[in-house]
C-alpha cells in the first residue's frame, strides 16, 4: 500500500471508530470559530443595527465575520441589552458605552454570539455592577 492509501485508510478507521461504526447518523461538528468558545451560538447577524437582550446569564460576542475577529466579549445577565449602531460607531450594553477591539463600519455585517454560563447558569457578579 503506498503512502496516499495508508492515509486514507487510517483516516476512514477514525471516522468509523468516532461516529461508532453503526451507521447510526454521525454528524460532524463544524470547528468553532476563533475566540468563540464551544457551544456559542449565532443570536444575530445584519448589517449597521444589531440588538441583543439575553434570556439567561452567559457572555456576548460581538464579532466582525469580515475580519474574523471578535470585537466585544461582554458577560451578561438575562435582561440586560447590547445595541450596535455600526453607522454611528457607537456599541452600548445596558446603557453604557462600550470599547470595541476595532472600529464598526456601517457598510459590514456585524454578527452576535451568545454563549450560557457555565454550571446552570450562575455568573459571579461583583456588588455594584
Amino acid at each position: 500500500m503506498n503512502v496516499l492509501m495508508r492515509t486514507r485508510a487510517a483516516w476512514l478507521i477514525a471516522v468509523i471508530m468516532t461516529c461508532g461504526g453503526g451507521g447510526g447518523g454521525c454528524m460532524f461538528i463544524k470547528p468553532i470559530r476563533p475566540g468563540l468558545p464551544q457551544g456559542a451560538r449565532l443570536t444575530q447577524e445584519s448589517g449597521a443595527v444589531l440588538s441583543y437582550t439575553p434570556r439567561e446569564a452567559g457572555t456576548i460576542y460581538l464579532r466582525d465575520p469580515a475580519d474574523d475577529v471578535i470585537l466585544a466579549k461582554l458577560p451578561a445577565w438575562p435582561g440586560q441589552r447590547l445595541d450596535v449602531d455600526a453607522q454611528a460607531n457607537v456599541v452600548t450594553f445596558d446603557g453604557r458605552a462600550v470599547t470595541t477591539a476595532a472600529q464598526l463600519r456601517g457598510d459590514r455585517n456585524y454578527q452576535i454570539f451568545f454563549a450560557p454560563a457555565a454550571g446552570g447558569g450562575y455568573v459571579y457578579r461583583p456588588s455594584g455592577s
